[in-house]
């Protein structure tokens, strides 16, 4: 029995003091974040050449809006050799007569990458 405890104690202390300790080299690559803007921006959406808006126009019924004003909100993430940017825009338009209206809503998220060719401190050249 004692021979057991001798030989458990033995490999007990073993495996305490012969681990391996973590070194941290100076030279390795940190995480590094990207750098991250959110932006707020104000556009328009033009639908032209309706056909359609002829014959509604005949049925006594408000036109389709060909041009309507869009907000749209994003975020961009820059690395060192790409870049991502993501937003979310919206427009609306509503056109009424005495008899009927003419509602319509869009809601758009996009989601583009981008490949940097040029990233310096104060030039950005990528492309989709």
């Amino acid at each position: 029995m004692k021979r057991i405890f001798f030989i458990a104690s033995v490999l007990l202390a073993q495996f305490t003091f012969a681990q391996e300790q973590e070194t941290v080299s100076t030279d390795e690559k940190k995480c590094v974040l990207p750098k991250t803007d959110i932006y707020i921006g104000v556009g328009g959406v033009f639908y032209n050449d309706f056909s359609l808006n002829q014959k509604i126009r005949a049925s006594g019924m408000p036109e389709i809006r060909e041009t309507m004003p869009e907000l749209m909100i994003g975020i961009n993430s820059l690395w060192e050799k790409y870049s991502f940017d993501m937003d979310l825009s919206t427009s609306y338009s509503n056109k009424k007569n005495s008899t009927t209206q003419n509602k319509f809503a869009s809601g758009t998220l996009r989601l583009r990458g981008h490949y940097n060719f040029v990233n310096k401190s104060r030039i950005l050249l990528s492309g989709d």
